[in-house]
């Protein structure tokens, strides 16, 4: 019925743990699909195959967007699909409650949690479920997903490695659905680069989202509101 994709590299002291952690607190149980982007530190790749219904080894980083793409082709016969962060730590019983609000609201797509130090967005109330958004409107990070929204816009756009194709994918998802978070409970980010000390990894993610960023406005201008189909091989149909 669900399953869960996530992108692992390195970070041994963190990913097991916030991964497992997350298994038990989901409330139902999930298949879960783990590509590892280059891993140098085999801990990660061998805890990955142990726990991973599928688990794939690139030689180096792909890229969040094009590792996560292939899993989705991978999984389009689940129900449901989730986009795992290897840090961010979400909140009890979280998949079986966002299973409930799919479960009384047909038309929302997609649904995520924001993470803590949130400030308190715009709280609503739709058939009778509390939801949740923010000032920017798009649902990012940590998300459940309808597999017909993949269906019906095709995959995630692999702009750069990293940056802006979690809300470009938004975007296009609320042309069809509805896109919500999750009220009250939120994740936690467990780690960040720069304070493991990858200085280099860190400035990687920025240069690669700054450069996404004028692809992401190029792809806006152009396809705003319209319904259109992204091939895996990133042809627009």
């Amino acid at each position: 019925m669900v399953a869960a994709i996530m992108n692992t590299i390195n970070r041994s002291n963190i990913t097991p743990m916030c991964t497992e952690e997350n298994i038990t607190r989901a409330g139902v149980d999930f298949d879960l699909f783990i590509t590892d982007n280059g891993s140098t530190d085999p801990k990660t790749i061998e805890w990955g195959k142990k726990i991973a219904k599928k688990h794939t080894a690139n030689e180096y980083n792909m890229g969040n967007p094009y590792a996560l793409n292939r899993m989705i082709a991978d999984t389009l016969d689940y129900e449901f699909i989730v986009i795992l962060g290897n840090d961010v730590l979400l909140p009890e019983n979280w998949l079986v409650n966002a299973l409930d609000v799919f479960g009384k609201i047909p038309k929302v797509g997609m649904l995520g949690w924001m993470l803590e130090g949130s400030k308190q967005k715009h709280r609503f109330k739709k058939n009778e479920v509390e939801l949740e958004v923010d000032d920017t409107n798009v649902v990012i990070g940590a998300t459940i997903q309808r597999s017909d929204v993949f269906k019906k816009i095709g995959y995630l756009n692999e702009f750069s490695n990293y940056g802006h194709w979690d809300a470009t994918f938004c975007r296009r998802v609320q042309v069809w659905y509805d896109c919500f978070y999750m009220p009250r409970k939120r994740a936690h980010h467990l780690g960040n680069f720069h304070a493991e000390g990858d200085f280099g990894y860190a400035e990687m993610k920025q240069q690669e989202a700054a450069k996404a960023w004028v692809e992401a406005k190029e792809w806006h201008e152009k396809y705003h509101k319209k319904k259109v189909y992204l091939t895996l091989d990133q042809k627009v149909i």
